[in-house]
Formats: C-alpha cells, structure tokens, sequence
C-alpha cells in the first residue's frame, strides 16, 4: 500500500489518530518520529467474533507548512516490514494469529523476534550520565544540516548532548528520547568535568578538546 497523507492536530493521541483512520480496532498505538505501531483487534467479518490482537506498523512522516501535515503507510506484521521498534507494551497485547499461510506466520514470528530482541538489547544498554560518550551507527541528520554519530552527554535533566569532539562548547544537540530507543548506539567511553579522556572500548575514543569550536545549533 502507497502513502495517506492527511490532516493531523499537532497534539492529537496517536491511537486516537489512527482510530479514526483505520476504525475501532485500533485498540492501543505507540510512535517515534518515523514509526507508529497499532496493537489491532481483528474480528472475523461474518460473526464479528474477535480473532485476535495483531500489529499494524506505520511509517509516519510530518510535512511542514501544509495542511495535509501528516502521512502515513501502513503494513501488517505478516509483510515482515524492516521497522522493528515495537515497544514492549505493544508486543505483550499482540496474540497468536493465523494469517492465511505458513509463509505469512513465518513472517510474522521473525518480526515479533526481531523487536523483542530490540528491546533486550535496549534493557541491556548503561543508563546515561553526564560525560558518557556514545556512538550511533548511523550519523544523526540535524536541521541545520549537521551529522553527527558520536556525542557526550551535558547534561541528562535536560537530555542534552554536545559534540563528543568539542564537548565544552556552549552549543547543544538535542536527542529526543524515543529516538535514543529506537537507534543503534554504544557507550565508548568519557569525559570528566576537567576535559581529561577516559578511554574505553580498547583506546577508540580519540578526542580533541578545543574550546570554542564547535558547530551549528541543529534547533529541535
């Protein structure tokens, strides 16, 4: 299925979004900035009997200055979609369900997999503090244009990061939360308050620190 794009308030529930996209059976939904996920109750279509709880993954994009601000394209969990995101209290609503074939539940199983091993992997992760230097494994995109993969952590209330090569310039990157759960990343050492290098992860973290350098503030 192609992309919906449509009208969405800014504040609107995602589950109630969707609910009044794709109908009453929308029963709970969860979502980042480029992914939703909608815990589905099908019923069979002749009795109305529920048959099950399934997941329907959306991708989500926003469009700025447009009224239709909101596109979605949605797929079931059987089409073994590559966005594997689903957090917890989705996957513990979904139950068994017989899709139609073996190759579909087969699909299905993988992706149900995939996500659960996601979240170990997340569980799994230090807590952040302040210092902390990690690594994404794809570089960040931020509005000003930067990209950046690695950064420390300023300060955690607020969740703020700097450029783990500058990390006492004043600039700040801002990392949403959800993004950080969703993203591949690893702890790969720290910075102490006086500047001094930490190393960890057998010497990979080569840092200059040079105050006053530093780049544009990504603005979100």
């Amino acid at each position: 299925m192609g992309w919906t794009f449509t009208h969405r308030p800014k504040r609107q529930p995602t589950a109630e979004f969707f609910r009044a996209e794709c109908g009453e059976g929308v029963v709970d939904a969860a979502a980042t900035l480029t992914e939703a996920y909608l815990a589905y109750q099908v019923r069979d279509r002749e009795t109305g009997e529920a048959n099950g709880v399934i997941c329907i993954v959306c991708l989500i994009r926003w469009v700025r200055d447009d009224y239709f601000n909101f596109g979605y394209k949605d797929m079931e969990e059987c089409a073994g979609p590559w966005a594997c995101n689903c957090p917890e209290r989705i996957l513990r609503q979904l139950t068994d369900f017989d899709f139609g074939s073996e190759e579909a539940n087969q699909r299905s199983r993988e992706w149900r997999a995939r996500c659960w091993e996601r979240i170990r992997q997340q569980k799994a992760r230090p807590r952040l503090s302040k210092g902390m230097v990690i690594r994404f494994g794809k570089p960040l995109s931020f509005s000003s244009g930067d990209e950046l993969s690695e950064f420390v952590v300023i300060s955690t209330r607020p969740l703020r990061f700097g450029d783990a090569r500058y990390p006492h310039h004043w600039r700040r990157y801002r990392i949403r939360r959800d993004s950080l759960q969703s993203s591949d990343w690893e702890v790969i050492g720290e910075i102490a308050p006086d500047g001094s290098r930490r190393e960890g992860c057998g010497g990979v973290c080569q840092y200059s620190l040079f105050p006053g350098q530093g780049l544009a503030n990504p603005g979100k």
